[in-house]
């Protein structure tokens, strides 16, 4: 008759220590990835300064004025994401149903607000016509050069013509999906492709330049990972990971 042995209590332990080892490798290379995606970004944000105007005259050139009504419905609704209405939501399924919604809330609201601050930061000091009112009052789009989308230094800007850079939905929407995508693994896909339409999206209906998208999206990452930094120096949480994860 075999003995049944009842399992060391030293075991749980040490089987915490090595998930929370694995959980901590994991952590740091995805913040090495998220790092190097943020400097290739940030090189890349000046070159395309350099196409914005080109990117616009395709744009324009296979979709002339603005989109059809079904298309335009699906880009207001990528436009929606990370809005208040969406934000809400995510914060309340998570107070609801996430035992972790301590850090998730906290990095979710704490990454728009930086993410907030930092893009309306550079909107006030910084002019940039948006493509229609550069087309509607600098120059015509065949004619019009990059730099001619710039005001330059301008403190106190507060037209909406001229807010250009960054682009605040792009900002929201990628600080919003990288602490989504932190914390639920499984569906980062979504809520990467939901960032991704978003700035797309604000390319498409002309309402910002192509680097103002990428450029917003950037400084969302960047404010995502701060406050999803300061979560995890704060206070121990697990990410839900893929399967086989």
């Amino acid at each position: 008759m075999s003995e049944h042995r009842p399992t060391s209590s030293a075991a749980q332990p040490l089987n915490q220590d090595v998930h929370a080892s694995d959980s901590g490798r994991a952590t740091s290379h995805q913040s090495r990835r998220g790092l190097l995606i943020c400097v290739a970004s940030l090189a890349a944000v000046p070159l395309l300064l350099r196409y914005d105007v080109v990117l616009m005259r395709w744009r324009f050139r296979f979709m002339p004025g603005q989109p059809r009504e079904s298309l335009q419905q699906i880009l207001l609704g990528f436009q929606d994401f990370a809005q208040l209405i969406s934000i809400v939501v995510a914060v309340v399924i998570v107070a609801t149903y996430d035992r972790r919604r301590r850090w998730i809330i906290a990095s979710l609201i704490g990454s728009q607000i930086v993410a907030n601050v930092a893009y309306n930061s550079i909107k006030y000091a910084v002019g940039r016509y948006r493509p229609l009112p550069a087309i509607e009052t600098v120059a015509d789009l065949p004619s019009l050069n990059a730099s001619r989308t710039w005001i330059g230094w301008r403190p106190g800007n507060r037209s909406q013509d001229t807010q250009s850079f960054p682009s605040g939905h792009s900002a929201a929407a990628f600080a919003l999906a990288a602490v989504l995508a932190r914390f639920y693994a499984r569906l980062a896909w979504m809520f990467w492709t939901l960032a991704c339409g978003c700035a797309a999206s604000r390319y498409l209906t002309a309402a910002h330049w192509p680097s103002d998208c990428l450029a917003g999206a950037l400084i969302g990452y960047l404010a995502a990972f701060v406050c999803l930094r300061w979560a995890r120096l704060a206070g121990p949480y697990a990410p839900v990971r893929p399967p086989g994860a």
